[in-house]
C-alpha cells in the first residue's frame, strides 16, 4: 500500500490513544510520510524584461529552474517559468521567502512593488497577498535588491508566482536575479 500524508486531525484519529492496539506498520508509515515537509524552490537563470502596460501587478519574465522539489511542481513539469505549484494532499499552510535583483528600463524614480501571487484552483481565480508586497525606488536604471516573505493557505494545484508593477508609470521592469523557496506546514 503507498504511503499517504494525512492531515493533523486525520493523524490524531489514527493514533489516538491506542488503548486497543491497532496501531498498524502502515499507520506509522503515513505518520512518517505526513512529517516530511512538501518544499521546493526555484530560480531566475536567464532575466527577461517584464512589459508593462498599466498600473497592475504582472508576471515577472525570464527563465527559471526548478530546485529540490517535494509535493510541489515547477518548470521541469509545468513547463511554465516563475511558477510553483503544490501538487500534495491535504491543504497545508506555507511560508515562502524571495530574494531578489531588479532594475527599470529606463528613467529615475520609479516605484516599483513586487509580490507574491497565488491561484486558488478550486476558485478559479487569483491575486498578489497584500502581506507580501514590498516597494523600493528604482531612483536610476542601476540594479537594486530586496527581499520578501509571506504565508498562505495551499490546496492540491493552487501556485505561487512572483509579480511585478510599475505604480509610476509604464516603464518596463527587469527582475535580473530571483530566489524563491517555499516550505509547508501541517495543518
Amino acid at each position: 500500500m503507498a504511503d499517504t500524508q494525512r492531515s493533523k486531525s486525520a493523524l490524531a484519529a489514527l493514533l489516538a490513544d491506542n488503548t486497543s492496539g491497532e496501531i498498524s506498520p502502515q499507520d506509522v508509515r503515513d505518520f512518517l510520510e505526513t512529517m516530511h515537509p512538501p518544499y521546493g524552490s526555484c530560480y531566475i537563470t536567464t532575466s527577461a524584461e517584464t512589459t508593462i502596460s498599466d498600473g497592475n501587478f504582472t508576471k515577472a519574465a525570464g527563465t527559471t529552474t526548478d530546485v529540490n522539489l517535494h509535493r510541489f511542481s515547477g518548470k521541469t513539469l509545468l513547463t511554465v517559468d516563475n511558477r510553483l505549484k503544490y501538487i500534495g494532499s491535504p491543504d497545508i499552510h506555507v511560508h515562502g521567502a524571495v530574494s531578489f535583483s531588479m532594475h527599470i528600463a529606463t528613467g529615475t524614480n520609479k516605484v516599483v512593488e513586487l509580490g507574491a501571487y497565488v491561484y486558488d484552483d478550486s476558485a478559479a481565480t487569483g491575486a498578489v497577498l497584500a502581506h507580501s508586497v514590498v516597494s523600493r525606488n528604482a531612483a536610476s536604471t542601476a540594479i537594486g535588491t530586496g527581499a520578501l516573505h509571506f504565508d498562505v493557505m495551499l490546496s492540491t494545484n493552487d501556485y505561487v508566482e512572483l509579480h511585478v508593477k510599475n505604480t509610476t508609470d509604464t516603464i518596463n521592469i527587469t527582475v535580473d536575479k530571483m530566489y524563491v523557496f517555499m516550505m509547508g506546514m501541517m495543518v
